[in-house]
């Protein structure tokens, strides 16, 4: 990272600087889908009705009937799919009107890459915090939360489970299965359930939410990055054109050690540069082949180690946090606001396109139809 380190509340000051100046085409946006949406029904109507027409007009006989049928079955099926898909990105567009005066980071990889922890850490400066600690933060840096949407899986967090504790839970096979954030000023952090969990639930809900963020930060263990599962996540944010930013998550080891009074003690310790440096560089090679991958930003970091090593300059430095912090902030001041705006027009777009391969079928029953 070329950008000077810095802390995670000198962050959350440059974040509350650019608060009012943070304003969207969302409206925009909804009109034009307003506007498509008439027309497609327009569309499905004359459609319908026409193929209704044909088929009462001719013989019960007759061979058109088939392909009549055919075309009026295929046409219910993609207005139906064409309602799911609005309603799901109705749902999304709602979530989003919530958070107009900020930055949407949304969080997002597989089961215990380390999103919660890290919500937490940069929510109250630590991974898991106590009652104490949060009573030791400022008023004018108290996180807000609040929870969005919900799956009921067995293991999952309990209803308003981020609200009531204000934290994220962690150290749970399944820790999260809500849709969850905390807001400060100019910025709103979503916590998401794990991509790829054994409840694919979790995963799905994720995705519909995933979509209505400005920022991306997609989470990867250290120890096991750049697996072919996360690839094609990537990948998927690289077609859509999210903002991302990739993190290796639990850059460090445990290592034991004995204390001034001779106890065995387990001690957090970073892993070398050179060995995050490989894992950045095997991370790279294994996204080269993907269009536009060249682009994304990987940081190696590690919340527990930044937490523990809270006022000491020197070691805060090694966890990556500042690395992290620094590269947020200059997404934030250098394009924060344009992400802002262009965001909802883009989403339109790439809804748009979906529907557009929709109608394919029907090129070929059309075609179908002139012999």
């Amino acid at each position: 990272m070329t950008e000077k380190p810095i802390t995670r509340e000198a962050l959350l000051a440059s974040f509350g600087t650019l608060a009012t100046k943070f304003t969207s085409s969302l409206k925009e946006a909804q009109a034009l889908e307003q506007a498509f949406d008439a027309s497609r029904a327009k569309l499905v109507q004359a459609i319908s009705s026409h193929l209704q027409n044909a088929k009462n007009s001719l013989p019960d006989t007759n061979p058109l009937q088939a392909p009549l049928s055919h075309f009026v079955a295929i046409m219910t099926q993609t207005s139906s799919e064409w309602d799911a898909k609005v309603a799901g990105r109705q749902k999304g567009v709602k979530f989003r009107q919530g958070f107009e005066d900020s930055l949407l980071v949304f969080v997002s990889g597989k089961v215990n890459s380390g999103k919660s922890s890290l919500g937490n850490y940069m929510a109250w400066g630590h991974t898991d915090p106590t009652d104490d600690a949060k009573r030791q933060t400022p008023p004018e840096r108290y996180p807000q939360y609040q929870s969005h949407a919900k799956v009921d899986v067995k293991g999952g967090d309990s209803l308003k489970d981020a609200e009531k504790k204000r934290e994220f839970r962690v150290s749970a096979t399944e820790a999260t299965s809500s849709i969850q954030s905390f807001s400060l000023p100019g910025l709103t952090w979503v916590d998401s359930p794990g991509l790829h969990s054994l409840k694919e639930e979790n995963g799905n809900l994720a995705r519909e939410y995933l979509d209505h963020a400005d920022l991306i930060l997609y989470t990867m263990k250290s120890d096991s990055p750049g697996r072919a599962s996360d690839l094609t996540e990537i990948r998927d944010l690289i077609y859509k054109d999210k903002r991302t930013l990739l993190l290796l998550t639990g850059s460090d080891d445990i290592e034991e050690d004995i204390d001034d009074s001779g106890e065995l003690i387990q001690c957090v310790v970073m892993k070398d540069a050179e060995r995050r440096a490989k894992q950045q560089e095997y991370v790279r090679g294994e996204l080269k082949e993907i269009p536009g991958s060249d682009k994304l930003e990987i940081v190696s970091i590690s919340s527990r180690y930044a937490q523990e090593n809270a006022h000491d300059p020197v070691a805060f430095l090694e966890s990556g946090i500042g690395s992290f912090c620094a590269t947020l902030q200059n997404i934030c001041q250098s394009e924060g606001v344009k992400i802002k705006q262009r965001v909802p027009m883009r989403n339109l777009h790439h809804f748009l396109a979906d529907c557009e391969n929709d109608l394919v079928p029907y090129q070929k029953l059309m075609t179908d139809f002139r012999p």
